[in-house]
């Protein structure tokens, strides 16, 4: 060092590491002081740009990554081993989006925000609420199931009441199926019973269709739908000429069932960390139909046999990492 005078010190120092000779005279590499700073590990430099020193073999660090990286909380790897003598030295590798895979569902009805995860497929399913059912000689009239949606392009559409049994339209998706159509109002002889509601596809299943026998004259609300987006049931009532042994029963139109769609996303038709509103569609509800034939009632009309409810929708999303 004496020989090499002012110069060569510096020299050592900008170079980040002294040179000393052990015993068997091999020189070896160690840190400068400055390169240590950079080494501090976890708590160490944060970006999004890497390149600060570190020492092979450190745990990866958490880092804040820039503006435009689509997440807020990133990881940084040593990397680029070079050897100096028995020291291993790197730099740290860019700041990049850490990633957990995972998945959440939307099953109450209403409008949500989404923050788009880091991920390598997203796959995103929807179904829309079902269909209320029609009361026998109602007042009033069922409503249709809501539509659910996510980022407004990929739609199941709700299933439509028991005034007209459609099933839900979907469109957007890789697969779009329509909901299954609802029970048809009728008259049966002799028999008492309920128009099924429409099924969900790969959802939940309308509400029953159950028959009766008219021993005496009676009638029931119909039975709701099944969730995600099952179409209600229409309610049951008769009429008789019991002097005569002679009765009919009659029931409404089944609610049909919600629209089913998904699709799956890449990261370059979903950018991470955009936020995308989620909407649910409601189920529908049964129209009030006949009087009781009994004092009272219950359900939600009392009093009245009431056509069943739809199901609430439901969008779920499925996220991978790379």
């Amino acid at each position: 060092m004496e020989h090499l005078g002012w110069l060569g010190a510096a020299i050592i120092a900008i170079g980040g590491c002294a040179a000393s000779t052990g015993d068997g005279g091999e020189q070896q590499s160690v840190p400068s002081a400055d390169a240590g700073a950079e080494d501090a590990g976890p708590t160490g430099i944060f970006g999004d740009s890497g390149g600060a020193a570190c020492t092979i073999g450190m745990p990866d660090r958490t880092c804040t990554p820039g503006a435009n990286a689509g997440c807020t909380t990133g990881t940084q790897s040593c990397q680029l081993p070079q050897q100096h003598g028995e020291i291993k030295s790197g730099v740290w590798g860019d700041c990049t989006c850490a990633c957990t895979p995972g998945a959440k569902t939307f099953a109450t009805p209403g409008s949500f925000t989404f923050t788009v995860p880091n991920f390598k497929t997203l796959k995103v399913e929807a179904w829309g609420g079902g269909g209320g059912g029609q009361g026998a000689r109602q007042t009033g009239s069922p409503t249709a199931g809501g539509a659910s949606s996510f980022n407004a392009t990929l739609v199941a559409g709700g299933g439509e009441s028991g005034d007209s049994r459609n099933g839900g339209a979907a469109s957007g998706g890789g697969t779009n199926t329509t909901g299954g159509q609802g029970g048809p109002a009728i008259y049966y002889p002799q028999l008492g019973g309920q128009a099924a509601g429409g099924d969900a596809p790969l959802g939940g299943a309308g509400g029953a269709g159950v028959r009766h026998a008219l021993d005496a004259c009676s009638g029931g609300d119909g039975n709701d739908g099944v969730a995600p987006g099952g179409g209600g049931a229409s309610d049951w009532a008769c009429e008789g000429q019991w002097q005569i042994g002679q009765g009919w029963g009659e029931t409404g139109g089944g609610g049909g069932g919600g629209a089913y769609t998904t699709r799956t996303y890449s990261t370059s038709e979903l950018m991470v960390g955009s936020v995308v509103t989620i909407v649910v569609g409601a189920g529908g509800l049964g129209s009030r139909g006949e009087q009781t034939s009994g004092s009272g009632g219950g359900g939600r009309n009392p009093g009245y046999y009431t056509g069943g409810d739809g199901a609430a929708g439901q969008v779920k999303v499925e996220w991978t990492c790379p």
